[in-house]
């Protein structure tokens, strides 16, 4: 996911300062290599963008989603990983999260939290 957090920022860069709409869109970005290997097996039509507008128009970059996991997935536990449904962020920002909570319907309210709030109305 920090991969794809990369492409949309050089997409960015590259197009005005504006997020691509699509992960499509970004992938000509995506750094060399980052798809070869574990990355290869990333799946695009398991993740959705959530914000197609201009980088500086983001009030605050470290709480905006910009691509989320489209579905919760479950995990038993492990090792020292705790049983429960998990989510991948990518947020505007540039950093990435895994998310976790003990029910799939807890993500809504935190992601509704997240959702980009631009300085312009």
């Amino acid at each position: 996911m920090k991969n794809w957090a990369v492409a949309f920022h050089l997409f960015a860069a590259a197009n005005g300062n504006r997020f691509p709409a699509s992960l499509e869109e970004a992938a000509p970005h995506l750094p060399e290599g980052s798809m070869d290997g574990i990355l290869g097996a990333f799946d695009p039509d398991r993740f959705e963008v959530v914000y197609r507008g201009a980088a500086h128009a983001i009030a605050d970059p470290a709480r905006a989603i910009l691509i989320r996991e489209k579905d919760p997935f479950h995990r038993p536990a492990a090792d020292t990983t705790p049983e429960g449904y998990y989510k991948t962020y990518a947020f505007a920002d540039g950093h990435t999260e895994i998310k976790r909570f003990d029910r799939p319907a807890d993500f809504e309210a935190w992601e509704r939290d997240r959702m980009a709030f631009t300085d312009s109305p």
